[in-house]
């Protein structure tokens, strides 16, 4: 089996590192990637479907997104945007990028081709995260207004009739501060089940219907949280530093759990906000970043940090864990980057129509009829360009004798003037 890695970034620190999550060893790293909590993405690979090939970063200094493959350190492409992006999502299938903006706007893009598809208004304010299922029908985003969306996708990629803007299907409405953290359960669309963590110190578990399923009250302001491939264990960090491993096979058949920490154990060894978790495959560790600079490998059965890292020179905002690449971080393996994403709506969809309703395609001119279509276009531009300077000419001229006039017109005021002032010091004296 591939080994498992970790990818953790800083938002001042301009490295990002890769090291090996069972043994602290450095790989690779990501050079001059500076990105917030949640504005980082990982490229699925179709060559091998088990591993990505890059990962594409939304910077902190401002309306730039980069892209780092996982063969070299250095940037592959740089993107400069309209607006600066504060949350990043890649489909599962790694053919659809999704980010949101600071004002709350969502921007769509086709990774192979740069497209930008749709963009619209989708929250009052700063996205603060954005998910795909697992099947890529839908994605769901949080802002810091307090809401979550669900919008479908192929709804967002289909103009309406009217022009209107796309509508989320569902919209859940109930934490009362910004939501800090989005994460999804591993099932199709219509069995998803939605976790929320906010300011307010709750982390709500949400349905499609919607519903809220569970809302788990706990003791300090929550940044963010994971949870288990089968979704018995919720971890959730907060400001302070503390992580919180809830079980929800007791807290479940409760729809409202006032104090969370009955279900809940501590896990303290940060020192400041935590800003990240990840889980391995097998659910057996738990990494986290945290603002303290220090990335932290846990058991989660005895609850105990075994490993820390502490290569950042600044605060922790992302870790992430995957399955390691092939050839990382080697230069001989060719690795294709996506191109610059555009800044305006692009229509990809084509028109399709019938061959039989077709119309019939006009024969190619010959060289000859080239060359004749192509000296007379250049002398009709030439005659339209001198008739057009002749025309400007023509209006200098009238501007110069209008010009002139008035030049006269003043001299003869100047001269009158000039007499009545005269005869006013002569009558003085």
């Amino acid at each position: 089996m591939p080994a498992e890695i970790v990818i953790s970034t800083s938002s001042t620190d301009p490295t990002s590192y890769i090291w090996n999550l069972r043994s602290g060893t450095v790989l690779g790293s990501f050079k001059g990637n500076k990105c917030d909590a949640d504005a980082i993405a990982f490229v699925k690979d179709r060559a091998c479907i088990w591993s990505e090939k890059g990962a594409i970063s939304a910077q902190n200094i401002g309306a730039l997104i980069g892209y780092w493959g996982f063969n070299k350190s250095n940037m592959a492409v740089k993107m400069p945007l309209l607006e600066k992006i504060s949350a990043l999502a890649v489909s599962n299938s790694g053919e659809w990028c999704i980010g949101g903006g600071m004002s709350g706007t969502l921007y769509v893009w086709h990774m192979a081709t740069g497209e930008l598809r749709a963009t619209f208004d989708a929250h009052y304010k700063q996205v603060t995260a954005i998910a795909f299922t697992v099947d890529d029908h839908a994605f769901i985003t949080v802002g810091q207004d307090s809401t979550i969306h669900m919008w479908m996708f192929s709804a967002v990629l289909t103009p309406t009739s009217t022009g209107a803007p796309p509508t989320p299907r569902n919209s859940l409405s109930g934490h009362t501060l910004p939501i800090t953290s989005l994460t999804l359960s591993k099932t199709l669309c219509s069995s998803v089940r939605i976790y929320t963590t906010s300011l307010d110190r709750t982390c709500k578990i949400w349905d499609t219907t919607p519903q809220n399923l569970l809302t788990l009250l706990y003791p300090k302001p929550l940044t963010c949280s994971t949870v288990d491939s089968t979704e018995t264990r919720l971890y959730c960090g907060t400001s302070t530093g503390t992580i919180y491993q809830s079980n929800l096979c007791n807290a479940l058949p409760v729809r409202t759990v006032a104090d969370a920490a009955k279900y809940s154990s501590e896990m303290n060894s940060h020192t400041a906000c935590v800003s990240g978790m990840s889980l391995s495959m097998d659910g057996s560790l738990l990494v986290s970043g945290s603002e303290d600079g220090k990335a932290i490998v846990w058991d989660t059965v005895s609850r105990q940090a075994i490993r820390v890292f502490t290569q950042h020179a600044g605060p922790i905002t992302n870790v992430q864990v995957l399955l390691q690449a092939p050839g990382l971080m080697d230069a001989n393996v060719d690795s294709v980057a996506p191109p610059q994403f555009k800044r305006y709506v692009t229509d990809g969809q084509q028109t399709k129509q019938d061959a039989s309703s077709s119309p019939p395609v006009p024969p190619r001119p010959s060289a000859l009829e080239s060359l004749v279509e192509q000296r007379l276009t250049s002398g009709l531009g030439r005659l339209a360009a001198k008739q057009g300077e002749d025309d400007e000419l023509g209006l200098l001229r009238q501007k110069v004798m209008q010009l002139s006039r008035r030049n006269g017109e003043l001299k003869e005021i100047g001269e009158e003037l000039l007499k009545v002032s005269c005869r006013v010091v002569t009558c003085e004296l």
